[in-house]
């Protein structure tokens, strides 16, 4: 998911630009205003998944991930785009530690795998 939101928004950015206008570095921002929080937040999601549930966390990421990408979808200005996707990619900080944790716990069988799925 993150790497086709990636391909996505990369390949629709110039016709993106022209529907919302804004200024030419406003292209670069639909990319970087995602990756940013994402690389910042990628640590501390996971950590925060150790603490409150990797199963809690990743379905707040989703459901964090789903409705920014609707607001996205319904910007009606670029500065409000930025914003949005900002929040998207720090859902998708959210969602990809957990998926990781979560598939290690399930192909694990120890006591302590099992407790980390609650």
């Amino acid at each position: 998911m993150n790497l086709l939101d990636a391909t996505v928004v990369q390949v629709a950015a110039p016709a993106v630009h022209a529907d919302l206008g804004g200024s030419v570095s406003d292209i670069q921002w639909f990319s970087a205003a995602y990756t940013l929080p994402f690389a910042v937040l990628l640590i501390t999601g996971g950590r925060l998944g150790d603490i409150a549930g990797r199963r809690r966390l990743f379905v707040l990421g989703v459901t964090a991930f789903a409705v920014a990408s609707t607001a996205c979808a319904l910007a009606p200005t670029a500065s409000l785009l930025i914003a949005f996707r900002a929040v998207q990619g720090a859902a998708a900080a959210l969602i990809i530690l957990q998926t990781i944790g979560l598939i290690k716990a399930a192909t694990t069988r120890s006591p302590a795998s099992v407790r980390s799925l609650r």
